[in-house]
């Protein structure tokens, strides 16, 4: 699902980033004429620590975006290593113009993630490396690739060793597959593509996992879910994150990023579909604030509250999603901003127990609220590598 570093390549079309998975058509509608229900946001401290679950807690790792005034990941892998069970690194993408290669992404160096593996394994954190088909500056691009990679046997085959030599040349103890703008009429092809790839992985002695779009019922011929068989990609993968977040989104107009009833039908479906100890609840760290009409702005958490302290606006609780947010003026317009903090994602966590999933994922290191870290700590310990 899914920085946001194409938030300054594409214009004007649908925009998307993985394990941030920027889009929603799967879920509900949000109407701005139904009056929210505000009250406080329900406190998170009384949660006790006492018979903590044993979960796996994995943080998306991200490069610095100065330009949006988002940090690296680095900073919450140093302070929070001991809640974090595994790393997964966005660092490479899908060569354009070789769909059987891997290239490093934006400003990512091969030193930059040896110091991240290194830093990962220093905490007692799984290092992993992702692969991807987005941000080549147009979502057309992201859909031939994705398309000319399916289409080819070989172009599979060469993807599979080049993945495979990856992994063993940076030490990942995972790969991250998250593949999005991918047709539906590819469904099989995916899957195959995936079963081939977990098989030579698992001759590695490698993990794999997906990162998937969230939904809440399978239908085959959805633009941007109908391509993932949840039931084959479950049996090929050692673990699933679901994308449950941009339930509002880049095209959406404004509403809750990943309200709780929302997030919770998606993990009821995946469960159906997956062992629910394979299945992992996506957290977003961040928020969007929507204009009166174009695209929003991708924030932190830190930068919503620090705009809302700036203007004055008084951040609101909706109970409706179990979510914040609040409203705000600029140029005479009205602009709404929804993000997630400790309070909506302590919601979010307590499907992991109550559906027996295998743990949450968070995109990304570094943009959500520091609180969300205490929360985690009280619910649950985090497996480490052995």
């Amino acid at each position: 699902m899914q920085g946001i570093r194409h938030l300054l390549l594409l214009s004007g079309a649908l925009l998307l980033f993985s394990g941030c998975g920027m889009l929603n058509v799967l879920g509900i509608g949000w109407n701005e004429n139904d009056a929210p229900n505000i009250a406080d946001a329900p406190s998170v401290g009384h949660i006790s620590p006492a018979g903590r679950a044993a979960r796996e807690i994995v943080v998306f790792y991200s490069d610095a975006e100065p330009y949006l005034g988002h940090p690296s990941s680095e900073g919450v892998i140093r302070t929070y290593g001991p809640h974090i069970s595994t790393v997964v690194g966005f660092w490479h993408q899908i060569d354009r113009n070789a769909p059987d290669r891997l290239v490093e992404f934006g400003t990512t160096t091969p030193e930059g993630i040896e110091r991240a593996v290194a830093l990962a394994r220093s905490v007692g954190a799984r290092p992993a490396g992702l692969f991807h088909n987005l941000l080549y500056g147009r979502t057309q691009v992201s859909k031939d690739v994705v398309a000319n990679l399916l289409q080819s046997e070989e172009h599979q085959d060469g993807l599979v060793r080049s993945i495979g030599a990856n992994a063993l040349a940076y030490g990942f103890a995972e790969v991250n597959v998250d593949l999005e703008n991918v047709d539906a009429h590819w469904r099989d092809a995916l899957s195959t593509f995936v079963e081939r790839l977990a098989a030579h992985l698992d001759q590695l002695g490698i993990d794999l996992s997906l990162s998937v779009p969230a939904k809440t019922w399978d239908d085959p011929r959805n633009g941007w879910s109908g391509a993932f068989d949840y039931r084959r990609l479950g049996a090929a993968a050692d673990r699933v994150y679901l994308m449950t977040y941009d339930e509002h989104g880049f095209v959406s107009g404004p509403g809750p990023i990943a309200s709780s009833g929302w997030v919770e039908r998606a993990v009821r479906y995946a469960v159906s579909e997956i062992p629910s100890r394979k299945v992992f609840v996506g957290l977003a760290g961040y928020g969007f604030d929507w204009p009166a009409s174009g695209k929003p702005r991708y924030i932190s958490h830190d930068q919503a509250v620090a705009k809302a302290n700036a203007v004055g606006a008084p951040i609101v609780w909706d109970d409706r999603s179990n979510s914040p947010t609040y409203s705000y003026q600029q140029g005479g317009t009205t602009r709404h901003v929804w993000f997630e903090n400790a309070a909506s994602a302590s919601w979010k966590l307590n499907l992991v127990t109550k559906y027996d999933l295998g743990g949450i994922a968070l995109w990304r290191g570094g943009l959500e609220d520091p609180d969300l870290w205490r929360v985690i700590g009280q619910k649950f310990a985090a497996t480490k590598a052995s």
